[in-house]
């Protein structure tokens, strides 16, 4: 690899202990084969890298890269090692937080960090709006051009995340409430705690905002219809 294992810094919550019992498939290597890994990974990073400037080479070369959207984003995050976890799944923000840069010279200003919580079901009704075109009206996300464009418009720091029927969770700036069915629960201080260690779900201090984090959370997948939602109801 053209990384160097010997300075990948390996993750602190590696050999943690006292997880929810939804935790599975702890398959974290010895810290030596984890390096490894890690410097793999990213050289694979280092490749993406160099093929999205090579295709916006080939777009400026046709003289259309400045009029065309260019989005980078994925459908999910990984475990090197995070809690012992290898790969993807779970129900951790190191599995769920994903980059979402796009670029549009014409619309979009540059360089301009957007800090509000969008999730990729946001994605389809905010390109369609910045092309000009109304969105259907059926889709589950919402329009976040306005935030593109350096407006401030009232939004609603919210994020759902849905892995399966039995797994569902919702995140605020501050907060990751999740769900596992007949199951831990967990709750996890995302400003003070962003290693996810520390579950304060049965902490007296938070129950008012589990409930009412938790009825968002059953209100949302009772109104996209989610196979969730009735389990969830019951919580």
């Amino acid at each position: 690899t053209m990384y160097n294992p010997a300075d990948m810094p390996l993750p602190d919550t590696r050999n943690e202990e006292n997880q929810p019992n939804w935790v599975s498939n702890r398959q974290a290597p010895e810290d030596e084969i984890l390096r490894k890994h890690m410097a793999q990974y990213c050289g694979m990073v280092k490749v993406i890298d160099d093929c999205v400037g090579k295709m916006l080479d080939a777009l400026r070369e046709k003289g259309i890269l400045d009029n065309t959207i260019v989005v980078f984003t994925s459908d999910h995050g990984e475990y090197l090692g995070e809690h012992g976890l290898m790969g993807k799944n779970q129900l951790y923000e190191t599995a769920y937080r994903v980059p979402m840069l796009i670029r549009w010279p014409e619309k979009i200003p540059a360089g301009m960090r957007i800090d509000r919580l969008v999730g990729s079901v946001d994605f389809m009704p905010t390109i369609l709006t910045l092309m000009g075109y109304e969105p259907c009206g059926r889709e589950h996300g919402r329009d976040a051009s306005a935030l593109l464009r350096g407006e401030e418009i009232e939004w609603d720091d919210i994020c759902y995340i849905h892995h399966d029927p039995n797994r569902a969770g919702v995140f605020t700036p501050n907060y990751e409430l999740a769900y596992v069915k007949d199951h831990d629960a967990i709750l996890f201080d995302r400003q003070n705690d962003p290693d996810q260690i520390n579950n304060l779900f049965d902490a007296p201090e938070h129950r008012e905002m589990i409930a009412t984090m938790t009825a968002d959370l059953a209100a949302h997948h009772a109104s996209v219809n989610s196979p969730s939602a009735e389990w969830l109801r019951e919580l």
